[in-house]
Order: C-alpha cells, then structure tokens, then sequence
C-alpha cells in the first residue's frame, strides 16, 4: 500500500493529515497547509473489505 505524500509537490512545506479512515485511524488524505495542494486520497484495502463485509452481515 503507498504511504501518503510526505512532503508537498507544489511547494515542498511538510504535508498534514487531512482526513483519517474510520475504521484503521491511518490517514487516508493529507493537505499541504502552506499552498492548499490536496493529492488524491488513499484507499487501505484491507478497511475496504472489511467495511463490505461488516455491512453485508448487518444487512437484514
């Protein structure tokens, strides 16, 4: 799985998380807070199957 951006590629600041995955806590996007620069977001396979497997279980 690809880490997120660490540093920015617009103006090489330090990166910040901007979002988290509900399910594992890790980030899934990151925002550069000096430009505004937001690469696409993450996606964690692994929280994606579960969350599909969680919410066919609860189906009635």
């Amino acid at each position: 799985m690809p880490m997120p951006e660490t540093m920015c590629r617009r103006c090489g600041a330090e990166m910040a998380e901007h979002a988290d995955c509900d399910l594992c806590g890790r980030a899934l996007s990151v925002i550069c807070p000096e430009c505004g620069y937001l690469p696409d977001d993450r996606v964690h396979v692994d929280c994606v199957t579960a969350a599909s497997l969680l919410s066919s279980t609860r189906a009635p």
